[in-house]
């Protein structure tokens, strides 16, 4: 099963609405003084999404990531399909260069590093004259997570909340994304105790450890120290051909939790 593990410093506004506890809050500030100088080391190696290798920081296979600074600047990325690109500024990115400098065929994968800003984003469109006409929908998926001491996993192939598809407007050669509520952030499918700890527990093979102790204390997906945020944002590009073909083609986006 796949899952990340996360040591965060801080975490957008949305996830400190889930760590309201005074309990959860010290803790939090904890990791926070854990992890500041903990720093992700890059390779030079990537994978077909050109997302770039991190090494471990410890035998565990952690990785400490940062979050923006307030005015931290942001980077344009180009995504390419044939006959047709969008335009969009972010505050981090995961991905290599050489991942955008591609035409992608179907999919394009962008990992995002934690921003302040998921949703709400303007893009620009430009095709070419073969498209005679485009439309945009979006979605949203959620995962859970399990607070352990100190780091944090996310159970990214278990169960997920998905959104229906929103259908975006397109106005004078750009869009803006939907954006998202706290209530939002926190839908889940009903799960008991007993099915979040076997997930966990099977995400190690099988093994009791922190994570696992953990999810013996949830009281469900919503229920401290487990919680639910957004993991993945989609965009559903449908292009219309002048020969009347119709192709969709997908923007996928990979969130950290907590953003």
């Amino acid at each position: 099963m796949k899952f990340t593990v996360y040591a965060l410093p801080r975490r957008c506004s949305a996830f400190y609405n889930i760590l309201k506890s005074a309990y959860m809050l010290a803790f939090v500030a904890i990791l926070s003084s854990c992890t500041k100088t903990r720093e992700p080391v890059v390779t030079e190696q990537s994978d077909s999404t050109g997302m770039n290798e991190q090494s471990a920081q410890n035998s565990d296979n952690l990785v400490a990531m940062r979050a923006p600074a307030p005015d931290a600047p942001r980077t344009t990325i180009l995504l390419q399909f044939e006959n047709f690109s969008m335009t969009a500024a972010f505050e981090k990115i995961v991905n290599t260069n050489d991942y955008f400098n591609e035409i992608h065929q179907d999919t394009i994968v962008v990992a995002l590093g934690l921003s302040r800003q998921i949703s709400g984003q303007t893009y620009a469109i430009k095709t070419d004259s073969s498209i005679q006409h485009v439309e945009i929908f979006q979605n949203y998926e959620t995962s859970l997570f399990v607070i352990g001491e100190g780091p944090v996993i996310t159970l990214m192939e278990w169960k997920h909340y998905v959104g229906n598809w929103e259908k975006l407007e397109i106005a004078n050669g750009s869009f803006k994304t939907a954006e998202y509520s706290n209530a939002d952030f926190e839908q889940f499918p009903d799960v008991t105790r007993d099915e979040i700890v076997q997930a966990v527990k099977a995400t190690f093979g099988g093994e009791t450890n922190t994570w696992v102790e953990s999810a013996a204390k949830c009281n469900g997906p919503l229920g401290l120290p487990c919680g639910v945020s957004i993991s993945r944002i989609t965009l559903k590009v449908v292009l219309t051909y002048t020969t009347g073909i119709m192709v969709e083609r997908f923007i996928v986006f990979e969130v950290p939790i907590g953003c």
